[in-house]
């Protein structure tokens, strides 16, 4: 008669949630020693476990590490002007280059007709506005997340 033992985890499972096991859990521990046996260290394992005092620090840990982190200042309005500095450079040259380059601009788009050119021009600024909105929505929520410590 081949005899197949329960695994570990049933074991505990059993040890911990005594009503809450399978019948055939039940049985099986209750018919075979050695099951039997591990499901009685366990048991003194668990006990032993919770019987043992939880460790008390004799000073306060959370104000110790909050002393060495770094205190972080809040955003200057200075920042933000940078970034409106440097998102106006940005579009400044684009226009710039398109105003230079125009002659050759019209000869590339020369074969299209006029509502197709303005419809993927629309199209592509309403994608470029929304993706610059979203950066700089995220780049607020970050920043509030980490001034927030």
């Amino acid at each position: 008669m081949k005899i197949k033992h329960l695994t570990d985890i049933d074991i505990q499972q059993y040890v911990l949630e005594n009503t809450g096991s399978e019948k055939t859990v039940v049985e099986h521990i209750a018919s075979c020693d050695i099951c039997r046996s591990k499901a009685e260290n366990y048991q003194l394992l668990f006990d032993t476990i919770q019987r043992q005092v939880k460790p008390v620090f004799d000073f306060n840990l959370s104000e110790l590490v909050l002393a060495q982190l770094s205190q972080t200042k809040p955003a200057n309005s200075s920042d933000i002007l940078t970034v409106f500095i440097a998102a106006f450079s940005g579009i400044s040259s684009i226009f710039t280059v398109c105003y230079l380059y125009s002659g050759y601009f019209s000869n590339l788009f020369a074969g299209f007709s006029a509502i197709v050119f303005y419809l993927v021009v629309i199209a592509a600024l309403s994608v470029s506005i929304f993706q610059g909105w979203e950066l700089y929505s995220k780049y607020l929520r970050q920043m509030k997340t980490l001034n927030s410590f």
